[in-house]
């Protein structure tokens, strides 16, 4: 099978003395239109043309070409013919992202990020998608995978935290991210962002998170889990090194003893040598 996603598009023209008006969008016919053929169809005819194939195609050129010659005027269509779509897509790679099929929510929010560039809530839900997908694979000890989209999440969460505007969300749920890593000194400067963003009179939602990411900054801060010794024993028996990584714990619980954290760690370590008594 190709793994070329664009596989299925053809491109149809339409008569040159089609002047069809969509709203106050027209239609140009010098523009060649995108269709996505069902899979598996040897004998297409014209008269299947459906606008749900001509929009899956538009929306799938904008997710992996989103610099396409045609990528305004699909973007003007796609708007013209389905003014909500970006609400309607967004629930549905999150649906899709419950049913564990990553691949096709990843390409949805990917389309949705090419047919809005400058939204950055499609980039926070692409990062959060990855952060989801590798939390799977680290539940069921597919660690090579759980590398691979922790990366993807850690760079796509850098790369919008540099936006400009960014909103709070992202610093709270980057900081969830990072905490997650154990990274917390990064996750306390998030947190803390986070907070000093949020207004005075938040709602519930809001105020949960605030109180979530005071927890954290205050366990961290108690622990001292910003620690650099914890961080080390974290990143070693994470990447192989578990000996090295429980030489590490063990050094920074004699001075945090009080560090539940610490002592998961560090029968963690011994877990994944095999050594379950000591775990």
């Amino acid at each position: 099978m190709s793994n070329n996603p664009l596989e299925q598009i053809v491109y149809i023209s339409i008569p040159e003395n089609m002047n069809r008006d969509i709203g106050s969008f027209e239609i140009d016919p010098s523009i060649l239109l995108p269709v996505e053929l069902p899979k598996d169809v040897e004998d297409w005819e014209v008269s299947e043309l459906s606008w749900e194939m001509i929009l899956s195609a538009m929306l799938k050129i904008l997710a992996y070409q989103p610099e396409h010659e045609d990528a305004d005027y699909y973007r003007s269509f796609i708007y013209a013919v389905k003014p909500d779509i970006s609400v309607i897509l967004t629930r549905s790679a999150w649906v899709k992202a419950d049913l564990k099929d990553f691949d096709l929510a990843e390409e949805i929010i990917l389309s949705l990020m090419g047919y809005e560039p400058g939204n950055i809530f499609h980039r926070l839900n692409l990062a959060m998608l990855y952060e989801i997908r590798a939390d799977h694979y680290n539940a069921i000890d597919n660690q090579e995978q759980a590398f691979v989209y922790e990366g993807n999440a850690e760079a796509a969460f850098n790369e919008l935290l540099g936006w400009d505007d960014v909103p709070s969300d992202a610093y709270y749920f980057a900081g969830i991210f990072f905490a997650k890593k154990r990274d917390f000194s990064r996750a306390i400067d998030l947190f803390s962002s986070f907070i000093s963003m949020e207004p005075d009179k938040a709602d519930e939602a809001q105020k949960d998170r605030i109180e979530r990411a005071q927890k954290i900054i205050l366990e961290c801060e108690t622990l001292n889990l910003s620690h650099s010794l914890y961080k080390e024993a974290y990143d070693c028996i994470r990447t192989g090194e578990e000996e090295k990584g429980i030489a590490a714990i063990k050094e920074y619980l004699k001075n945090h003893s009080e560090s539940w954290s610490g002592w998961f760690l560090l029968g963690w370590g011994h877990r994944r040598l095999s050594q379950f008594a000591e775990a």
